[in-house]
């Protein structure tokens, strides 16, 4: 048990609520650190951030702004695409905005698309992130990655 979940637990416990939040910890879906350092290794990370929604169980969305140095919007997609391949993803298909991915060696799931502000929109600290750096994204691409939920 984590020191974190401990002293919830003890706190809990002290105050008589110990069954009560012991009973009721939600599981929490995620992929697992060396996913996020494979995606990170494609190219130059200009922003990342996570999602987390609530539902039966935490289901964490992680997010990435990558530069990897493509020639254009378009090639940018494909050539990070490319990269995530050698790195053993298999591409599910290309739809005309995205590119579905699996990792069968990290149990998850991502897509590729080229870089738009407005696919930022539920992650406003990316955003922010980015006017700051001044960051230029024509040669980017935008990765979510997140627990794969049964073979795709």
């Amino acid at each position: 048990m984590r020191k974190s979940r401990r002293a919830v637990v003890l706190a809990a416990t002290i105050f008589g609520l110990g069954p009560f939040i012991v009973g009721c910890a939600p599981d929490v879906s995620q992929v697992p650190p060396g996913t996020l350092q494979e995606i990170r290794g494609i190219g130059s990370v200009q922003a990342e951030s996570s999602l987390h929604i609530h539902e039966d169980t935490i289901e964490v969305t992680n997010l990435f702004v990558i530069d990897v140095d493509g020639s254009s919007v378009e090639d940018a997609v494909d050539t990070a695409v490319d990269l995530l391949q050698a790195r053993g993803w298999r591409s599910l298909g290309k739809h005309p905005d995205l590119v579905g991915m699996t990792s069968a060696k990290w149990d998850a799931y991502a897509t590729v698309r080229a870089f738009d502000s407005e696919e930022l929109v539920h992650y406003p600290d990316v955003l922010k992130a980015l006017k700051v750096m001044s960051a230029e994204t024509e040669h980017s691409v935008i990765v979510e990655v997140m627990a794969n939920y049964g073979e795709l």
